[in-house]
C-alpha cells in the first residue's frame, strides 16, 4: 500500500490508472463470485427401463407361483426446484419431484395371510417411483448470449405407496429409498430473469431406472 501510495505521488497519472485498474479487477472478481439464485417448475414424461415382464420375473424369483403383471411403460411427473450458483459455472440445487406411479396390476397364487408379503414384493419389484427431495451439484456452460447448457448430479430421497386388492381387501405397502439422479438441460434465456429449459434426467442407474424427458421454466433473481 505504501508503494502504491508512493507511485501515485511520484507518477500521478500512471498511479491513478493503476489504481483504477486494480479497483476494476477487484469489482469483476467480486461479481464473478456473487450468488445468483433461481427457482423453477417443470413437467415431463418418464419411461421405465423395467417392463411388466421384468416385474413378473422378479416376483417369480421371490417364489410367487404364476405371477401375472400389467403396468404402464411411462409416467407423467412434475417437479419444482430452487438453487444458487456460487460461481459462474458451479452451484447447488434443491428440488422436489413427484414421479407418479406405474398403475401396476399383479396377481399370483397368494395364500390367505400372505397378502401383505405379496404387495411388499410387488412394490419392491416395480420401478422406483414415488415422490421426494432431490439434492444436486449443478454446473452451467454458456454456449452463446442466450443459450446455456446445464448439468447436475445428485441424490433423490423418495417414498412411494403401493396398494392392491386381494380377496376383497385393500392392502397397502410403503417403500422408500435413496437413488442417484443425473440430468442435463439446454436453456434459452428470454431475458435476464427468465429461461426456458428442455431437459433429460435419469433417476436410478440400475435395471429399473426412469428416463425423463421434459421442460421447465427457470426464474433468476
Amino acid at each position: 500500500m505504501k508503494n502504491l501510495k508512493k507511485l501515485v505521488e511520484d507518477y500521478p497519472m500512471k498511479g491513478k490508472l493503476l489504481l483504477a485498474s486494480l479497483l476494476m479487477m477487484s469489482a469483476t472478481a467480486a461479481q464473478a463470485w456473487e450468488l445468483q439464485y433461481y427457482a423453477g417448475f417443470g413437467m415431463g414424461q418418464g419411461f421405465f427401463t423395467k417392463d411388466a415382464d421384468g416385474v413378473e420375473r422378479e416376483l417369480a424369483r421371490r417364489d410367487w407361483p404364476n405371477p401375472e403383471v400389467s403396468m404402464k411403460d411411462s409416467t407423467t411427473l412434475w417437479k419444482a426446484y430452487f438453487g444458487a450458483y456460487f460461481t459462474p459455472f458451479l452451484g447447488m440445487q434443491l428440488g422436489y419431484a413427484n414421479l407418479g406411479n406405474a398403475d401396476i396390476k399383479a396377481s399370483a397364487n397368494v395364500n390367505p395371510g400372505e397378502e401383505q408379503a405379496f404387495v411388499k414384493d410387488m412394490a419392491e419389484s416395480q420401478p422406483d417411483l414415488g415422490k421426494g427431495v432431490q439434492l444436486s451439484v449443478t454446473g452451467r456452460f454458456p454456449i452463446s448470449e442466450n443459450i446455456t447448457v446445464h448439468d447436475w448430479l445428485g441424490v433423490f430421497f423418495w417414498k412411494n405407496e403401493s396398494s392392491a386388492i386381494l380377496g376383497g381387501q385393500k392392502v397397502t405397502e410403503t417403500t422408500k429409498g435413496t437413488n442417484f439422479v443425473l440430468g442435463a438441460a439446454a436453456e434459452y434465456r428470454l431475458n435476464y430473469e427468465l429461461g426456458l429449459r428442455i431437459e433429460f434426467e435419469r433417476f436410478n442407474q440400475s435395471g429399473d431406472a426412469v428416463n425423463v424427458y421434459g421442460a421447465s421454466v427457470a426464474y433468476y433473481f
